[in-house]
């Protein structure tokens, strides 16, 4: 056993930078490194993303061991003909749903045709009520489902804002909902939401349901353009917020994920801008180690400014998507089931790259590792940081990802 997790681990550490410069070695047994061209170009401290290590944990109902399932949101796209234009199959596909609802027997075998599991967006219904919550509805939708005897995922009642329903119906309800899936559906997993996505949402969120009730927490994370044309919030920006959040509980979905190439309001394309933003965003997710799945809202009209966040409209668009999906850390179907797996989580302090050398941030040696650095430091942005080479930490360290990981 010892040797099979040896193998993951060094798999994992391999697959999140093979594309690019090869991991340094460890302070103990230390590789020849690569210095980056920026670090050759100007002497100046680059900045890196830390991994902290930690223990192993029991995977929640169908999240993988490792990497980041890939998915998709379509409108008037059959799951099919969208993984051929994106050079790559997709692990999830959405359907919106009300509860009470006939199931859309086509989508479920499109999707499952495609090798994909169905995800569910579940709305309320319309006649939704506090005093009579919808036994059977739930028991109706839940009975459903498991025919099908396949791995599927339910977005439970995702709200538009905390005001549409109060706190404790919402816990309730999502209660309810889960104890009678897990009886009659034991296959669908459960996702909560934040009310109106907000990404600075904790799990203290009066709307939260409890951990033992939730399988993954999700957040849209969208770029739009402001009224100047320019980003207003970008995706990564709200990614990071519910990241630090959740990142010790729950692995995380992206649901969904948008890139603004033209705005209605403004009558302009910015074609140039969303390749980059998106090929940006797709190469910073294996910072964020708890995110397990992506998925890509294919959607026009979005937003108080009528956002196109399509990608199957323009060549272009789909181009950018498809390299930037290519990687294998994106998967195209679920992976077995395992027992326990490892996973990093993503420090709340910066590491550097600076003249030949990584540091890190003292503050985090204390507060995240609780180790009490003694010796040289040097100051960088007004702070103290540490050589790593000094500190008795392994580490693998990717300069293609600005990445490092503490073993």
């Amino acid at each position: 056993m010892k040797i099979y997790y040896l193998v993951f681990l060094l798999l994992f550490l391999l697959a999140g930078c093979a594309a690019g410069t090869p991991f340094a070695g460890t302070p103990r047994h230390r590789a020849q490194e690569t210095v980056p061209v920026y670090a050759q170009a100007q002497d100046a401290p680059v900045a890196y993303t830390v991994l902290l290590p930690h223990h192993k944990t029991t995977p929640a109902l169908h999240e993988p061991a490792d990497g980041i399932l890939l998915g998709a949101w379509l409108t008037g796209v059959a799951p099919r003909a969208f993984n051929e234009q994106a050079g790559k199959n997709h692990a999830l596909f959405v359907y919106e749903l009300t509860l009470g609802d006939a199931l859309p027997f086509a989508f479920i075998i499109e999707a499952l045709a495609a090798g994909a599991a169905p995800l569910f967006y579940l709305h309320p219904p319309a006649d939704f009520s506090a005093e009579l919550l919808p036994v059977n509805e739930l028991l109706a939708l839940a009975q459903g489902l498991a025919h099908y005897q396949v791995p599927m995922f339910v977005a439970f009642f995702p709200l538009a804002q905390a005001l549409d329903m109060a706190a404790d119906v919402y816990v309730a309800v999502f209660r309810l909902a889960r104890i009678l899936f897990r009886a009659y559906a034991p296959n669908v997993a459960f996702v909560w939401l934040p009310p109106g996505g907000e990404y600075t949402a904790t799990p203290n969120h009066a709307h939260y349901p409890g951990h033992d009730a939730v399988d993954w927490v999700a957040v849209p994370a969208h770029t739009l353009r402001g009224r100047d044309g320019a980003a207003a919030t970008t995706a990564v920006q709200q990614l990071a917020t519910f990241h630090a959040h959740f990142q010790y509980h729950k692995p995380i979905m992206i649901l969904g994920l948008g890139f603004s190439h033209f705005s209605h309001a403004h009558f302009r394309y910015y074609m140039n801008e969303t390749v980059a933003e998106m090929g940006e965003f797709f190469a910073l997710l294996p910072t964020f180690p708890r995110v397990r799945a992506v998925v890509y809202h294919d959607v026009d009209n979005f937003g108080a400014l009528r956002d196109d966040l399509t990608l199957t409209r323009e060549r272009e668009i789909m181009t950018a998507y498809a390299q930037a999906i290519a990687e294998p850390h994106f998967l195209p179907a679920l992976p077995p089931p395992v027992r326990t797996a490892a996973h990093w989580l993503r420090s709340a302090f910066h590491g550097y790259y600076y003249q030949g050398a990584f540091y890190l941030d003292v503050e985090m040696l204390s507060v995240e590792l609780f180790h009490l650095h003694r010796g040289e430091t040097i100051l960088l942005h007004g702070r103290r940081f540490a050589p790593l080479a000094q500190l008795p930490f392994d580490y693998a360290l990717c300069h293609r990802a600005r990445l490092v990981r503490l073993l």
